[in-house]
């Protein structure tokens, strides 16, 4: 939006009378300082306020005002430190010419009267300096123009297509985080961004308000610095000028103090002035450094993170342009998976830090100001450590720049569109920053904005999926290291312990071996006389044993809940896997059971028929179906887990074949509707979609019944495997579908799914 250069009778917050600038600033041309231009400006703003004042008085005698016109903070603030920073320009008098594009980028545009303070305020008195007449001007408001094409990038273009036809001063106004794009870099005569406050600049508006006690010589001492002056926020300003006159000066300066005092005890510790990086403790304490053949379960990610590795050395070593080497990846993943360790074990293969860019740790150096800055040191840092590896953690904390969900008021879709564009710049700065390697991590890669992870920013897309029980059984094995007694890996607490895990992730191998060893160290404590450390001040030397195992597995599987049913379990997965065998889905690669939850693995298509989207939702509602058809009753497991459960997805993927899709049927008209906008409103709001959605998945319940009933035996038999096996590989389960069919299971009532050796399963059915 465009807000025009007011006339004298305009009526606002900040422009209060006609101007007259002979009555506060000189008209006689002489050379520009940003003291100069800053203090004239605020002596400007001042009198008008004060002339506004005087003026109400006269018109009505009976309203005295409590105490002297003091200005606005904001304002006040927000024009020192304009008028300074374009005073301090090489050719300042191109901010007040005609015809010239002005970028200013502030840290809020979206508050309108702060950047129309630039043509209500500074442009007429840096005109009067100048000895000039000011120029006409017209302020745009850009809030989203990164993306050409969008309804924002159209408003903006044909506003400045009618300023400068005009010839007017054409001043653009947005967030310094905004990536500006090309077409409107082309036209740029100056482009400003508007600095903190500093320590000068509060004696400067002290001096234009008349704030008794100004001129004490000890006032400049009582300020905190201009670094962290920078971190003041708006309401610490209001705060620190509602000290009345008769505090002075003095307790302004002393709020102002407090306020930075206390943003700075929340900072997070630093040893220096450098973001942390991941490996500090390791160098500290001569730790050894983490490899990528340190990390276990990685599958075919891992290779690719070991070919990167090698291209960083060819590069090092002069044989490959860092051009070539593609050191940009996202890796999605559950939790506890090894996504950040991945990052730490690539950093010690090149030999170089890990620095952290997640937005969290911006976001706690406060405003938005700050947490730019803090990304900026971040971004330096990497440059000048290379080589060196920049981790973004969570990166689905980047989401919401469209403003969906919990964020969706106005003002978060500002701040998250300014946040995103500035980490957009920033990652594609370090695209092409040799010896920097970019690692993105998130568990959620469908909420990540696709322009954060596209080519040319990111390279490599992996997934690092929850390992398999080989690669369950190699971390247990190297956490356990040197602790574990004699035959361990041999003893039946072993399997026990595999068992308890199946379906976790690595991270809750590592925390049963640690359950283990303090049980150990327990043990040994108690079976000790008198002190506990032997003579040399060192701990008792101990071994974890098969029933030290034993005690953190139970534990691990205990917890605070009931234990699952494995016996359900497996029946529900085997629904999903013969559903998806006798529909001619993508064939599971994996499938387990254990006290962690189950699931089957299985490859994700992306584009759909009519007739594989229905296959589909046959799927996703087979788990359920074979727990009815088996056991006679179903579970709450298909519509556990929110968002990723069964009847979630079965529910979100029929509303895209009816909204987004038009595969329900072949006559739909093509008016795309969004499946989102569906799951988040009533169904009464979209009626249509809601009649197609219980239409789909009841033709998908009733396909899957009567698959299931014809294909009972193998349900059985895939269950029967899994509750032996507790997980089983894409082989193993081709033989079990592909196989001779069993004979029909017993009916209903007296059958159930056992297995020989039955009894080591948790006895069973629950």
């Amino acid at each position: 939006m465009t807000i025009p250069h007011p006339t004298p009778d305009t009526a606002s917050p900040t422009s209060d009378t006609t101007d007259d600038f002979s009555q506060t600033v000189p008209t006689n041309p002489r050379p520009i300082t940003g003291d100069a231009l800053r203090d004239a400006v605020l002596r400007r703003y001042m009198d008008r306020r004060r002339r506004a004042a005087a003026a109400k008085m006269e018109d009505d005698p009976g309203s005295a005002p409590r105490q002297a016109p003091i200005g606005h903070p904001i304002a006040l603030a927000f024009l020192a430190r304009l008028a300074r920073t374009i005073g301090e320009l090489p050719d300042p008098a191109l901010v007040a010419t005609e015809g010239r594009v002005l970028l200013l980028r502030t840290d809020d545009p979206a508050d309108r009267t702060l950047p129309a303070l630039m043509s209500r305020e500074v442009l007429p008195t840096l005109a009067a300096l100048l000895g000039r007449p000011a120029p006409r001007s017209e302020l745009v408001i850009a809030n989203a123009w990164n993306k050409v094409g969008n309804a924002e990038w159209s408003i903006v273009t044909e506003d400045l297509t009618r300023i400068m036809a005009a010839g007017q001063l054409a001043i653009i106004a947005c967030n310094p985080a905004m990536a500006v794009p090309d077409e409107i870099a082309d036209l740029l005569d100056v482009d400003v961004s508007v600095p903190g406050l500093s320590p000068d600049d509060i004696i400067a508006i002290m001096d234009a308000v008349e704030r008794p006690g100004r001129d004490d010589p000890d006032l400049l001492g009582l300020l905190p610095s201009a670094e962290r002056l920078a971190a003041i926020g708006p309401l610490h300003l209001a705060y620190a000028w509602a000290a009345t006159d008769e505090d002075g000066a003095a307790e302004v300066a002393r709020r102002l103090a407090r306020a930075a005092d206390r943003i700075k005890d929340r900072e997070p510790e630093q040893t220096s002035d450098q973001p942390e990086t991941a490996n500090d403790d390791a160098e500290d304490n001569d730790i050894p450094a983490l490899r990528l053949a340190d990390l276990r379960g990685l599958g075919p990610a891992g290779d690719l993170l070991r070919r990167l590795v090698d291209d960083v050395d060819d590069w090092r070593d002069g044989h490959l342009d860092w051009r070539d080497v593609g050191a940009s990846v996202l890796l999605s993943g559950p939790p506890g998976c090894g996504k950040s360790s991945a990052a730490a074990a690539i950093a010690g293969e090149i030999g170089g830090p890990v620095v952290d860019l997640s937005y969290t740790r911006m976001q706690a150096a406060g405003h938005m100001g700050e947490a730019l800055r803090a990304l900026d040191k971040a971004v330096a840092q990497a440059r000048s450590e290379a080589p060196c590896v920049v981790l973004v953690d969570e990166v689905d904390d980047l989401a919401d720049r469209g403003g969906h969900g919990a964020n969706a008021n106005s003002h978060n879709r500002s701040y998250m569109r300014s946040i995103v564009n500035a980490y957009l710049t920033r990652l594609t700065q370090l695209a092409d920053a040799p010896g920097v390697v970019v690692v993105l991590a998130t568990n959620h890669p469908h909420l990540v904005d696709p322009a954060l992870i596209r080519a040319g920013r990111v390279d490599h897309h992996l997934h690092i999926g929850l390992p398999d029980r080989a690669a369950l059984e190699e971390i247990l094995a190297d956490a356990l290291g040197d602790h574990a007694a004699p035959a361990l890996v041999d003893a039946p607490a072993w399997s026990m312990a595999l068992d308890a895990l199946t379906g976790g992730s690595g991270a809750d191998a590592a925390k049963l071996v640690r359950d283990a060893v303090a049980a150990a160290r327990t043990r040994v404590r108690r079976q000790r006389t008198g002190r506990t450390r032997a003579q040399n001040g060192q701990p008792a030397p101990f071994a974890v044993t098969p029933n030290d195992l034993a005690v953190a597995a139970s534990a691990s599987r205990s917890g605070t809940s009931v234990p699952p049913d494995l016996h359900r379990l497996a029946i529900h997965e085997a629904g999903h896997i013969v559903a998806a065998h006798a529909l001619g889905r993508p064939r599971p690669s994996r499938a387990w059971i254990g006290p962690q939850g189950a699931g089957v693995t299985a490859p994700v298509e992306r584009t759909y028929t009519a007739d594989t989207a229905r296959a589909e939702l046959a799927c996703l509602l087979a788990g359920m179906e074979a727990e009815r058809l088996i056991l006679g009753t179903v579970s709450s497991g298909a519509g556990a887990g929110a968002l990723n459960s069964d009847l979630a997805k079965a529910t979100a993927m029929a509303a895209r074949i009816a909204s987004e899709w038009h595969l329900e049927t072949e006559d739909a008209p093509p008016v795309w509707r969004s499946a989102e906008s569906y799951a988040a409103s009533p169904d009464w709001a979209h009626r249509r979609t809601a009649e197609a959605v219980e239409r789909l998945l009841t033709d998908a319940r009733a396909r899957c019944v009567d698959l299931l009933r014809e294909w009972r035996a193998i349900v059985a038999r895939v269950a029967g495997a899994l509750l032996r096996e507790r997980e089983l590989n894409g082989d193993a389960i081709a033989r079990l579908l592909d196989g001779p069919f069993p004979a029909s299971v017993p009916p209903h009532g007296s059958e159930h799914v056992s297995t020989p050796d039955e009894s080591r399963i948790d006895g069973g059915p629950q």
